[in-house]
């Protein structure tokens, strides 16, 4: 068999094998039971991710229907509200926010294009944005390596330029930058502050709040902050390097380059609030339930796009080059990884039809811990015997908007914040397999802590897997910058509790292909790992509720602040 042909064959078995999904498209709902089983789970994963929840954006009727429908289950299970106003439901107030076409940014003499060129994350409407019209740009270092910042002083007035590494991601270098600029940090005199993209495709690895959208962003309730900060961009290589006269991998800190012009202006409006769920199972011993352990995950995603995609496409593109979706900068393919990609996806039209998808179904994310969540709570409120501290279930809302609805929990608890001993998020917790993640399997989990290493309780979570009839290799490494996807240590909603001093762990079982992207359905979820992750988080959940002592608590940051959460 001559080798173009041998090529063609074993790239349409290994097409056709990544297509056929593993579960049906449709799933018909049941009854639930009390245990935690891979088919309740299933059942509910199927109502959370379906196309009637049209992504489950915050502050949507997605997402409006998504939380309906898990205060109508956890009111079935009998257990009690613990939200506002003796409900289950806190508000979390959002607006919507988008960047004023007036707004114009120009390195030296050259106009830059929004999103081709520049792009600046929504701002945190706590703050009113400086103006940085001709101010000069000066080489601030390389974002994470302190060593090599500029000094305050040098930095007054000026645009300083920080350089991202080829591990840097959208959702971390976003806070990472604010928090240079943010009151107290180093450069918070600055003009601007210009991340430098290191991805030569383009900037759709970073937030933005594009000209022609709305996205929404927290509202906080409290009196806005006076203070005026510097605003916040990321530019591509090409763009940061108008301003300097040297190649940017060459400059020293501190040295100066041209003007940068220009200004930002937002449009803003109300949109309609998003809601936390919460309930609680209250304890049985009665000197220890006045303390929660609390368990979460987040009921939203990122709602629909305007552009139907093919969903086979995506795959297919994806498995060949995109192996983290949205977490890997989509490449620009040459004439060979072309005529590849051609002969795949005819590969797989010859066995069924394009199927336009628009919607982001969010299964895996997260939907799996919104239906892990349910199971554990219908598994603790049938129990027969009580924990002795209380189980706070929280399903957070806008967690895809900077953490928006657990940041709102969090500062406006229902329950005392130093009540909550314990906080264990889930996320990302149906996959894992293989061929999803580099080293994963039935038994992967990872476990992460914003903190350096493991958590305070890390002895219930050993503990419990040792004692669990199916016992999980655990990764505790995906909170290092080099992990796979780089790290999620402030990946999710536990973040916003880590900043309050609660303990916290965050399950996660990696990033795959479908990662914020319209092909995140159930149908590619694996239900036995889901089932195995939510018993495990309940085992965890329960010996620290059992314990005689809390976890110990985190020491705060000075100012109850984290490099996650601003």
């Amino acid at each position: 068999m001559r080798p173009a042909v041998a090529f063609a064959l074993a790239l349409t078995a290994l097409s056709a094998r990544a297509q056929q999904p593993p579960q049906p498209r449709k799933h018909a709902p049941g009854p639930t039971s009390p245990a935690i089983t891979p088919a309740d789970a299933m059942t509910r994963l199927y109502v959370i991710a379906d196309d009637s929840m049209l992504g489950r954006d915050a502050g949507t009727i997605g997402n409006f229907k998504a939380t309906t429908y898990i205060a109508n289950e956890v009111k079935r299970l009998g257990l009690e509200p613990a939200g506002e106003g003796g409900s289950y439901f806190q508000t979390v107030p959002l607006l919507n926010v988008r960047l004023d076409p007036g707004s114009h940014v120009v390195a030296d003499r050259t106009p830059l294009e929004f999103v081709r060129d520049v792009t600046a994350p929504i701002p945190d409407l706590r703050w009113r944005v400086r103006p940085f019209d001709n101010a000069t740009a000066i080489y601030g270092g390389k974002l994470g390596d302190t060593s090599s910042y500029i000094t305050p002083a040098l930095a007054a007035g000026k645009v300083v330029v920080v350089r991202l590494d080829t591990n840097a991601r959208g959702q971390a270098v976003t806070p990472a930058l604010y928090a240079l600029r943010r009151p107290g940090g180093r450069y918070f005199d600055a003009a601007a502050v210009v991340g430098v993209s290191p991805f030569p495709q383009g900037l759709r690895m970073f937030t933005a709040a594009f000209m022609d959208r709305w996205a929404t962003a927290f509202y906080s309730a409290e009196p806005p902050d006076t203070a005026h900060v510097a605003p916040v961009l990321v530019m591509t290589r090409g763009s940061a390097q108008r301003l300097f006269s040297s190649p940017l991998e060459s400059l020293r800190p501190g040295t100066t380059g041209n003007a940068l012009h220009g200004n930002l202006a937002y449009s803003v409006r109300d949109t309609a609030p998003a809601r936390n769920v919460i309930a609680v199972l209250r304890g049985g011993d009665p000197a220890l339930r006045g303390e929660y352990v609390a368990i979460g995950a987040h009921s939203d995603h990122v709602g629909t796009r305007n552009v139907l995609l093919d969903h086979d496409s995506v795959r297919v593109f994806n498995r060949m080059f995109r192996t983290l979706g949205a977490r890997d900068e989509p490449p620009m393919l040459d004439a060979g990884q072309a005529a590849r990609l051609r002969a795949a996806l005819d590969s797989v039209r010859r066995l069924r039809p394009a199927r336009l998808d628009s919607i982001y179904n969010g299964a895996d994310d997260d939907g799996s811990g919104t239906a892990a969540l349910l199971e554990i709570a219908e598994a603790f409120a049938t129990t027969r015997v009580r924990p002795r501290r209380s189980i706070l279930f929280v399903w957070h809302t806008a967690e895809e908007g900077n953490l928006n609805g657990s940041r709102w929990f969090t500062s406006h608890p229902t329950v005392p914040i130093d009540s909550i001993v314990a906080q264990l998020q889930m996320d990302h917790v149906s996959r894992g397999r293989a061929e999803d993640t580099p080293g994963g399997g039935p038994r992967y989990v990872a476990i992460v802590t914003p903190r350096d290493g493991r958590p305070t309780f890390a002895d219930a979570i050993d503990s419990a897997n040792a004692a669990a009839t199916w016992g999980f290799d655990i990764d505790w490494s995906r909170g290092r910058a080099d992990a796979v996807g780089g790290s999620v240590a402030c990946g999710s909603d536990h973040a916003a509790y880590d900043r309050f001093g609660v303990p916290t762990a965050f399950f996660f079982t990696g990033f795959h292909v479908d990662y914020h992207q319209v092909t995140d359905e159930p149908q590619y979820s694996d239900y036995d790992k889901l089932a195995h992750v939510a018993q495990f988080v309940h085992d965890v959940a329960l010996r620290i509720a059992n314990a005689n002592t809390p976890p110990p608590r985190v020491s705060l940051i000075p100012g109850g602040r984290t490099a996650c959460v601003p």
